[in-house]
């Protein structure tokens, strides 16, 4: 049998929306704090909270995820995300009161988790069992690119016009994400199983990923402070001018890396990736802690980038690797939906203890977080790769 070859005009496609989408979602999330704090004079805690919504509303719609996928047509599903996407971004430009800025995060998440749901699933659909590890480390990168790109737009617009433009620049990158969805084959992205009668938490939920979503979850956090409160710390250690850097060179670190990652696990499996990726996380986090120049921000982003930039898609690909074909949809929905609550409830829960203990001390106690992920790992996975493959 010919293997399917990797980079099919559907790969790119959904590459492209994947890239889009995710350029817009990075946008806000480092941006949306600061025009918190300036239009409405937000506290931290109120800042995590509209941080967090938006994550909190993909994680609903992906606990739903692949019982819609299994009902629906999977292009359907992706149109009617990326259609209702572009009215949700048109709102921001309107928002009276804080309020209604919850409000319009929380639906901005559920329509974000949709597309991100459709294409991270169908994606895999794409390829053969012996390239999915390659083949998700290439459509990842669409994703790490936009890790890069959107922050550095979101906060590079922000600081140098207003928060009008930055709003207007992303409903144009909505239509494209409209217009890139349209000519997807929908035959290749249709996921085909026989659905059983009665509904249960099987069709919700596949039980294999739990341990190691859990995992991404727990590690997550270190990631989740980022995405949030580094503008914050930056400004307090004096170092602000390059925080709108830090996700570039974070992202050019897992670009580099990720490709090469992704042969590893498919080669020598994946605690070759996993052990190494969350020890550099972690030692990225320390360098952070130590941050009293750009400099050394900026080595941090690349240390962090090796680390949980490859950790995070080698353990996607253990998802995807543990289950059968039929659920997949199911595993993938199981690995986000976890990641997401770590994600979602992470700013919030953050946001409660950083006045109290400082940034500094929180950096310290998310790198036990780091290490206790990776002892876990161990426990649930790691130790037991031999047998399961």
């Amino acid at each position: 049998m010919q293997k399917k070859s990797i980079f099919s005009r559907d790969f790119w496609l959904i590459s492209l929306i994947n890239f889009f989408e995710k350029c817009i979602y990075y946008c806000l999330i480092v941006s949306i704090g600061s025009y918190c704090l300036h239009q409405f004079n937000a506290s931290t805690t109120i800042i995590g909270l509209v941080v967090g919504l938006t994550v909190i509303g993909v994680l609903i719609i992906r606990m739903l995820s692949s019982f819609l996928m299994h009902h629906f047509d999977s292009k359907k599903l992706l149109l009617i995300g990326t259609i209702c996407l572009l009215p949700i971004l048109v709102s921001y430009m309107f928002v009276p009161n804080l309020l209604i800025l919850i409000f319009i995060r929380f639906i901005h998440g559920l329509a974000s988790g949709l597309i991100s749901s459709i294409t991270n699933t169908s994606v895999v659909l794409l390829f053969d069992k012996k390239n999915q590890g390659e083949g998700i480390g290439y459509f990842s990168l669409s994703t790490i690119v936009a890790a890069a790109i959107g922050p550095f737009l979101g906060l590079f617009i922000v600081n140098t016009f207003n928060f009008q433009v930055l709003f207007i620049l992303l409903i144009i990158l909505g239509i494209i994400v409209i217009l890139c969805s349209l000519p997807i084959n929908k035959e290749r992205i249709k996921v085909k199983v026989q659905l059983d009668e009665n509904i249960s938490i099987d069709h919700f939920i596949e039980k294999k990923s739990v341990p190691v979503s859990c995992i991404g979850m727990i590690v997550c956090l270190g990631y989740a402070f980022l995405q949030s409160y580094l503008s914050f710390y930056a400004k307090e250690v004096n170092v602000l001018t390059y925080a709108s850097y830090f996700f570039l060179v974070y992202s050019i670190f897992v670009f580099i890396s990720r490709p090469i990652t992704g042969k590893v696990v498919d080669r020598y499996k994946e605690n070759y990736v996993i052990y190494p990726s969350i020890i550099l996380f972690a030692l990225g986090l320390l360098i952070l802690y130590f941050t009293n120049n750009g400099i050394v921000l900026l080595i941090s982003a690349a240390v962090i980038g090796l680390g949980f930039g490859n950790f995070q898609s080698t353990l996607q690909i253990i998802a995807a690797k543990i289950v059968i074909k039929e659920r997949l949809s199911h595993s993938m929905s199981t690995y986000f939906i976890l990641f997401d609550i770590g994600m979602g409830f992470g700013p919030l829960l953050l946001g409660i203890f950083i006045p109290v203990i400082g940034y500094h001390v929180m950096i310290l106690a998310l790198i036990v977080v780091a290490f206790i992920g990776l002892i876990l790992y161990y426990l649930v996975h790691g130790r037991l790769v031999n047998k399961i493959y």
